[in-house]
């Protein structure tokens, strides 16, 4: 047990739910099955929008962005002004679906550092692979290897009370 003492008051500090995943660790949510980094990968591959929430004047901020998964790596298009916002910062990265009839669905978190991507010929071939329907000038491209992954598979149902995911 983990205590510590602050005046007459006990803190303990809360239990860990989580486990580690493939070398990630990957929360455990009531409910919902999680996923391996893998799995997470794949359910990304398959889908080309997501948000990337990263510090702007010491601010949180999410920018809609499109994706394409390289490998390991999650590639995202940016406008130029979120290129030097988080160019060689930790930023985080979440996509999801959810059907709305039956619920079920997934999410997937990615926490990593963004890294630009200036090879002009790998430009080229993610430029051309990556969906091009939200609005702005998004054409820096920067490179996000996870470090840390939360993903987890929503099984559906009629939902109730409890909305905390």
């Amino acid at each position: 047990m983990n205590e510590k003492r602050s005046g007459q008051r006990r803190l303990r500090a809360a239990p860990r739910n989580d486990r580690l995943t493939n070398g990630h660790r990957v929360h455990e949510n009531d409910g919902a099955d999680p996923l391996t980094t893998a799995a997470a990968l794949r359910l990304l591959s398959g889908i080309d929008f997501g948000r990337i929430v990263f510090s702007r004047y010491a601010l949180p901020t999410i920018r809609p962005v499109h994706h394409i998964v390289v490998d390991d790596t999650v590639v995202v298009a940016v406008g130029p002004e979120a290129v030097r916002a988080i160019n060689r910062k930790v930023v985080t990265y979440e996509a999801d679906t959810v059907d709305r009839r039956t619920h079920r669905g997934w999410f997937v978190v990615l926490l990593g550092i963004a890294e630009e991507i200036t090879d002009v010929s790998r430009i080229r071939l993610y430029l051309d692979e990556l969906a091009h329907w939200l609005p702005g000038t998004n054409t820096g491209l920067m490179a996000i290897r996870p470090d840390l992954v939360t993903a987890v598979q929503l099984p559906g149902g009629t939902g109730g009370a409890s909305h905390g995911l």
